[in-house]
């Protein structure tokens, strides 16, 4: 943007130069252009203000040699300053700084913005972390407590299969002892016959 605004302000410059320069040439007594006598007639002043200017220097004894360096230095600013293509170009600079301006407040106040609206976020997400952290301590704790309650109760399973089956032992060998005792009975008495 500011090298077009540059491009703009050296094209209009040059054109003011070169109408500066044919206006010169009429305060010196030349002929004008066409441009030059458009933009005096827009300024309302068909050469006038050069010639009092010419007038008035020579009034001073300035005439064409020492002082006309000075004379045309002097003029050449007053063009500038006082050219409408200038005063437009300085009017839309400033236009255009102060929409950059603006932009820039703008801007800076949507950074302020986002960077509020993160934070909040980050510290939301932090929040959120720590209730995270809170639960999965507690769920941990929960799975903890049923997987020790399940080793217990598997440890007292373990542990409660020995007792029947010592007793089922005990029965099967007392079985086996009585039936045993009464087979040597029987085959005692068979003999004996």
């Amino acid at each position: 943007m500011r090298s077009l605004l540059a491009w703009a302000a050296a094209a209009v410059l040059a054109v003011v130069l070169v109408a500066g320069s044919v206006e010169l040439d009429a305060a010196r007594g030349g002929p004008r252009s066409l441009v030059a006598g458009a933009a005096a007639r827009r300024r309302g002043s068909y050469g006038t203000e050069q010639a009092q200017e010419k007038k008035q220097h020579e009034e001073e004894g300035g005439g064409k040699q020492g002082g006309e360096a000075a004379s045309d230095s002097e003029l050449l600013d007053k063009l500038l300053h006082e050219s409408e293509a200038v005063a437009l170009i300085e009017h839309e600079q400033a236009k255009h700084e102060r929409r950059l301006n603006e932009l820039q407040q703008r801007l800076e106040r949507e950074l302020i913005s986002v960077q509020q609206h993160f934070e909040s976020v980050m510290s939301k997400l932090k929040a959120t972390e720590t209730q995270l952290e809170t639960n999965l301590r507690n769920v941990e704790r929960a799975i903890s407590s049923k997987v020790e309650e399940s080793k217990k109760s598997v440890k007292a399973s373990n542990e409660a299969w020995r007792l029947p089956f010592f007793l089922l032992v005990v029965l099967v060998l007392g079985v086996a002892g009585f039936f045993g005792g009464l087979y040597r009975k029987a085959t005692k008495n068979i003999r004996m016959l």
